[in-house]
């Protein structure tokens, strides 16, 4: 289950197997940005605030170790 908070506002959804959390998030009536969909560009960076992703075989490449420790993730690439 993933629950979104946006500008005040709160979503939740499930998130299908095989889909990456980019995917899943383009679901809901929000503007998610995104560009490379390959985990180069950083568009779109978001912060996660709990629970774990996973990138599999994919580098987070657009993400500097700062962003890392700020709990900031690339749902482009991002399983749940």
């Amino acid at each position: 289950k993933i629950l979104v908070s946006h500008n005040g506002q709160h979503y939740s959804l499930s998130n299908n197997s095989g889909n990456t959390l980019l995917e899943t998030l383009q679901q809901l009536p929000l503007p998610i940005h995104q560009a490379c969909r390959n985990g180069a560009c950083g568009v779109c960076r978001c912060q996660l605030l709990e629970g774990k992703i996973d990138y599999g075989y994919r580098k987070p490449t657009a993400l500097r170790q700062q962003h890392i420790d700020e709990g900031f993730i690339l749902p482009c690439i991002a399983e749940q």
